[in-house]
């Protein structure tokens, strides 16, 4: 784990890449998992990342237990960030947990789904939803970082879940959203008695009507801050290559410009908030220029833009074929 600004806060981190040490936290501060289940999760290879890997099923298959004391000391001013690389196998139920922290009926709770529904529950719901589940059979990086009032002086808090750095769920909350904003507060609240959460799990439900995650998971982190996008976006990179960062940025965050242009280009010159460069060209630079300036023409002609990604000493190139 390289050093950043933020790892400070950091309450726990399981690499799941070392089959010896398994289930331990890397973090320092001893909050070791327990294997659970008829089928114990076990640390393997899944497509070219060490992982920790759940069976899924019924409830009560194959998930971690976390310590009861994990929480302490997140309140209202810290806020709180979980974040892993997932894996997802064939869904079983939509509420499959990637994390569950808290009390079965009545709550509180906290927990994110593989359907990246995330969600704060102190007598209501307090969710941040993503219009798109983690996908099957790939890995992808998902954080849930929930922001706090700070004693309500931010005009904003709440939950919001993350795919690959990309804000996907936004929950948000106006100090003007009748109620709901204090529900906020209320629900940070019961942080501050460490028997509210006395069963964490994850790959795992406080609700038996739940069957268990299937899949994989790797670098599991929780921290004692609310990140932001781009501090999640570099937790990301931390346990990626160059050439696997450049791939992600041609394949999630580079756009594509219009297959008919008729007006000036918006090329960015950087992504995934500065960690690739971009720099672009055209094989009729007359008519496409390398900032996205556009010739007047009479009639319509065929180029190619090319955009060429830089990481550290790491090269990608990706090519658009469009009409002026």
């Amino acid at each position: 784990m390289t050093e950043n600004g933020f790892d400070s806060n950091l309450i726990v981190w399981y690499p799941f890449d070392d089959a010896e040490s398994a289930f331990a936290d890397q973090s320092g501060h001893h909050f070791d998992a327990v294997p659970k289940g008829t089928v114990l999760p076990e640390i393997k290879e899944v497509h070219g990342r060490r992982a920790a890997h759940f069976e899924g099923g019924v409830y009560g298959t194959s998930y971690l237990e976390l310590p009861e004391n994990l929480l302490t000391g997140v309140n209202d001013q810290t806020g709180i960030t979980i974040s892993t690389w997932v894996h997802c196998d064939k869904v079983n139920n939509v509420w499959e947990r990637i994390f569950d922290f808290g009390q079965t009926a009545p709550g509180p709770y906290m927990f994110l789904t593989r359907f990246l529904r995330g969600v704060c529950f102190n007598g209501g719901d307090l969710v941040a939803a993503s219009v798109k589940p983690c996908p099957e059979g790939e890995w992808v990086h998902v954080a849930m970082s929930i922001t706090g009032t700070q004693g309500g002086t931010l005009s904003s808090a709440g939950p919001r879940v993350y795919l690959n750095g990309e804000l996907m769920g936004d929950g948000f909350i106006s100090q003007t959203s009748s109620g709901t904003y204090k529900k906020l507060r209320e629900w940070f609240a019961t942080l501050d008695d460490p028997a509210n959460y006395s069963h964490n799990f994850i790959a795992h439900s406080q609700f038996d009507a739940d069957s268990d995650f299937g899949g994989s998971l790797s670098d599991f982190r929780i921290y004692k801050a609310a990140l932001s996008e781009e501090e999640i976006i570099g937790l990301m990179c931390e346990s990626l290559s160059e050439d696997e960062i450049l791939r992600l940025a041609r394949d999630k965050f580079l756009p594509a410009p219009n297959k008919i242009i008729t007006s000036d280009l918006i090329l960015p010159s950087t992504l995934m908030e500065g960690k690739v460069s971009v720099k672009w060209s055209c094989d009729h630079s007359d008519l496409v220029s390398s900032t996205g300036s556009v010739s007047a023409r009479k009639e319509a002609a065929g180029v190619v833009i090319s955009a060429t990604l830089t990481c550290g000493d790491s090269k990608l190139v990706k090519t658009f074929s469009a009409t002026v």
